[in-house]
């Protein structure tokens, strides 16, 4: 309980100081938001990687991949894509995961923005798989973004 108070408090001094720092420096409030967003996304992608030990025997290799699709593509994408990959991937043996299986997540990326495939799954599918609240990635009714999936990416992968 101790070791809860604790980081609990560190939260709250970190955000005190970052407030502060974004007061000096006049910094909106809504990049403010945006870059909590962004955070809150990123460890989304992170938890579902975890959850099904994605990450395989080449975690170097597989960051720079992860880091460029991040990049590349909206996070809300990139979350709808892994579960994609992952369900298309259950039934080999042995799974695939490590750069392998980002290789296939790009690749239903870039299906979808050519408009050669459309993702499948539905919102009640991606919480049961990932344990995620899918409103980010399919949009909601007391949401005022649309559902991500029908976003286009940043930029298309050359």
């Amino acid at each position: 309980m101790a070791g809860f108070a604790y980081q609990t408090v560190l939260r709250v001094l970190w955000w005190l100081l970052h407030w502060i720092l974004a007061l000096i420096f006049k910094s909106p409030f809504p990049l403010l938001l945006m870059d909590l967003r962004k955070q809150m996304n990123r460890q989304r992608v992170q938890y579902i990687i975890d959850s099904y030990q994605l990450g395989g025997d080449e975690p170097v290799e597989f960051r720079k991949q992860l880091e460029t699709l991040l990049q590349t593509w909206d996070l809300a994408r990139v979350e709808l894509a892994l579960c994609e990959a992952l369900v298309q991937s259950w039934l080999r043996v042995p799974m695939p995961r490590g750069p392998i299986f980002l290789q296939l997540t790009s690749a239903l990326l870039q299906d979808w923005a050519a408009g050669i495939a459309e993702p499948t799954l539905t919102p009640q599918q991606f919480q049961h798989i990932t344990s995620l609240d899918p409103t980010p990635v399919f949009g909601g009714p007391d949401t005022t973004e649309g559902p991500a999936i029908g976003l286009p990416p940043k930029s298309l992968p050359s």
